[in-house]
């Protein structure tokens, strides 16, 4: 059975593609922020600023104006720390772990929606590759699973998800740098906030190579570049003894839409009568001598 690329369907796949490719790019970009900022909470004090005091008989403590608006939180793994106060950078900090996380969620949400959406309409049409499609729709799920904060939304799961506020963040570190009791171990802590991003950017990055090499036979090119690029790729998928014969136009018909069917081979022209050769008979005995020339 031949594919038949529609342009409808082409027009569908290319707005896909550019959604899928867009949304991935933006969940990466929001887990590489992610781990910056967990670096920050938990291998510096950038997010703190230490206050003075002024009189140590009365303990008067002074802070700054700009310091003073939210205190440190409290960690469970002691005492606040009523001396250290939130920084202009922990507040930077925490706005941009406030932005991360929405759009972070955001993207891997539409992203898995997206990609359920894609093989909805593979599928109805039969596209080949749409078994490719699938494995990165399944891959799209699980990875919108291992990112969704669990922990808001499930106080008792075992596993909080990727991104996570600053709080979060700055009460785990406390617990794991105190050693308090009911702190993740070091094998889980460095694995749920570096290894486990990492690998989920990886995965992102699979997903938008596999997609896009999925779809690539039921959309039809629009530029002269596109349809280069496709005679190439049959080009060096072929042998080096079949470039002799003129296959590569089948990228042509299958780049503009065309079902690949057989035509009906062509009308013969009418044959020429023959023409006399010289002489012919005048009689009906066929004698010799009774010919005349033309």
């Amino acid at each position: 059975m031949t594919f038949e690329a529609k342009p409808h369907i082409s027009a569908a796949l290319q707005h896909m593609r550019f959604g899928i490719t867009t949304l991935s790019v933006v969940a990466i970009t929001c887990l590489l922020l992610q781990v910056l900022v967990w670096a920050f909470v938990h291998y510096t004090d950038v997010q703190w600023a230490e206050t003075e005091v002024r009189n140590a008989h009365q303990q008067e403590v002074v802070v700054g104006a700009e310091d003073a608006e939210r205190p440190a939180p409290d960690t469970k793994a002691g005492a606040v720390d009523i001396n250290r106060v939130e920084s202009r950078n922990g507040r930077i900090l925490r706005a941009t772990s406030a932005i991360v996380q929405t759009c972070g969620i955001i993207s891997v949400t539409s992203l898995a929606i997206l990609m359920l959406l894609a093989v909805v309409i593979a599928g109805g049409q039969g596209i080949p590759g749409v078994e490719i499609i699938v494995t990165a729709t399944t891959w799209s799920l699980i990875i919108a699973g291992f990112s969704l904060p669990l922990g808001s939304l499930f106080p008792d799961a075992l596993y909080p998800g990727v991104f996570l506020s600053v709080d979060q963040l700055t009460i785990v570190a406390e617990q794991v740098h105190a050693e308090a009791p009911g702190a993740p171990s070091g094998a889980v802590y460095y694995f749920t906030r570096l290894i486990l991003p990492a690998a989920l950017m990886v995965g992102l990055l699979l997903i938008v190579i596999r997609f896009r090499s999925g779809v690539e036979a039921g959309i039809i090119v629009t530029n002269v570049s596109q349809l280069d690029e496709k005679l190439e790729k049959e080009i060096r998928s072929r042998r080096l003894g079949e470039l002799s014969t003129p296959r590569a136009v089948g990228a042509l018909h299958s780049a503009i839409g065309e079902s690949g069917a057989p035509q009906a081979p062509a009308t013969p022209a009418p044959a020429e009568p023959a023409k006399p050769s010289g002489l012919k008979p005048t009689g009906t005995d066929g004698s010799p001598g009774m010919h005349r020339p033309i």
